[in-house]
């Protein structure tokens, strides 16, 4: 009715089967877009991508997601498109300046959802190695649960108390965009030990603001982050190791 024709779906879940109803009633064509692990999204990946005029993944790795659930790949045209940040937006206004020991705690900042797979016990649990080898480690957590923190944020609280780091480790729930910025000016590392991850815009936010950054080598982290280059990065679900990059 308005004369559109084509409609660009912003993900590959429900949405997708929305716009693929449509193009089998109408005219409209569609496409889609795959941010992170297709079995996030649902099912019906093989409807959703078989009748998308083009599909954009944000990771080359996400290509063999989308190729496992359609055979004939050819198709349909996949193209990667890298997501990023605004270099305007995520600057630093004075200098980096490493930690230095007997200057103080070291200041250790991550931001993510409040979720298992971001990884944020694992991180907890490496700050409670570093504090018993007797290093002077606070961390702050940027982000909340799905739950507005009724959820997986109760679990870290839990693991917070049991690790003995109430004064060590804050979680900041869900804060703006300049909220993240400061907490990275003013943090000595990032970290972020992801499960699963596409790529990582908490990853690309901390690079902008030229600090180190310490990842799992999961997913897309490797096509950002080349190991010992742009960063550290460890195994996942590996307390020992993060400690150790970390440190």
């Amino acid at each position: 009715a308005h004369g559109f024709t084509h409609v660009h779906v912003h993900s590959c879940a429900d949405a997708a089967y929305i716009a693929g109803f449509a193009a089998a009633l109408s005219p409209l064509s569609y496409s889609v877009v795959l941010h992170g692990a297709l079995a996030f999204y649902g099912p019906g990946q093989g409807f959703k991508w078989k009748h998308a005029s083009f599909g954009l993944l944000v990771s080359e790795h996400l290509r063999e997601d989308v190729l496992r659930v359609l055979p004939n790949g050819d198709d349909i045209k996949l193209a990667v498109a890298p997501m990023g940040v605004d270099l305007r937006r995520f600057a630093r206004s004075q200098p980096y300046v490493p930690w230095a020991e007997g200057s103080g705690p070291l200041k250790l900042v991550s931001c993510g959802r409040l979720n298992a797979g971001k990884g944020h016990q694992d991180l907890i649990a490496a700050v409670a190695l570093l504090r018993n080898k007797g290093l002077d480690v606070k961390l702050r957590i940027c982000g909340e649960d799905d739950h507005g923190g009724d959820g997986f944020r109760r679990d870290l609280e839990r693991l917070i108390q049991e690790k003995g780091l109430a004064d060590h480790v804050s979680l900041l729930g869900a804060v703006d965009e300049s909220a993240v910025r400061n907490e990275l000016a003013n943090a000595h590392v990032f970290a972020l030990a992801s499960h699963a991850e596409a790529v990582g815009v908490a990853y690309m936010e901390a690079m902008a603001m030229a600090m180190p950054v310490v990842g799992s080598k999961v997913g897309g982290v490797p096509d950002l982050i080349k190991d010992e280059q742009e960063g550290i990065l460890v195994p996942p679900m590996n307390p020992v190791a993060l400690a150790g990059a970390i440190e």
